[in-house]
């Protein structure tokens, strides 16, 4: 299985969203689809990458909207509410992925996972992955940071993420639509404070 990893937060509060896929095409479709139809909408649209956080609306509602086509079979995923997070990457991401991944319950034997690079430097993401590793107790989880213009599973995980986030760390007049996805949700959301 593919495993894309992104988080959406609001007032210091971030979920951390692991999206999994039969197939990494899967996650490459959602993406075309949502960006064929923006072209038709803007003239001249060129955007390669989906931002939730840059989304309009109508945006959310399509490209999640898009998601809902598939079965819990094909993509499904799970989250982590991290309270009080406020962007500590440095001393809370690592214990919020190797939770999340417990929630996941990830094996060694999944084909790959990958998360949005949160550092700008290549060497403190790789030492993330490593306390990950180490964390879990899985020194062969093929596990690796990367963009997510390159990873469309990880845009496809943005939006959902974005999409958790809303509905959990409500922010006045701002719909989550988290209705339109809620079959694909493989467990409650894990809570930690």
């Amino acid at each position: 299985m593919y495993f894309f990893i992104d988080e959406s937060g609001y007032n210091g509060d971030y979920i951390f969203t692991a999206v999994c896929v039969k197939d990494p095409a899967i996650a490459k479709s959602i993406i075309k689809k949502w960006r064929d139809w923006m072209k038709k909408r803007k003239k001249g649209f060129c955007q390669n990458e989906y931002h939730d956080t840059k989304a309009n609306d109508d945006e959310r509602r399509k490209i999640l909207n898009t998601i809902a086509e598939y079965t819990p079979e094909e993509l499904r995923y799970w989250a982590v509410l991290r309270v009080g997070y406020n962007g500590k990457h440095k001393e809370l991401y690592v214990p919020t992925i190797i939770e999340l991944l417990q929630h996941c319950g990830i094996t060694e034997n999944d084909v790959v996972i990958a998360v949005d690079n949160v550092e700008k430097n290549q060497k403190h993401m790789d030492k993330h992955i490593r306390n990950i590793k180490k964390g879990l107790g899985m020194p062969r989880l093929n596990i690796c940071g990367s963009n997510s213009e390159k990873e469309k599973g990880l845009q496809v995980a943005d939006a959902i993420a974005g999409s958790l986030c809303r509905e959990y760390v409500p922010r006045p007049s701002t719909p989550s639509y988290l209705e339109k996805i809620i079959h694909l949700m493989a467990d409650d959301i894990k809570i930690i404070r």
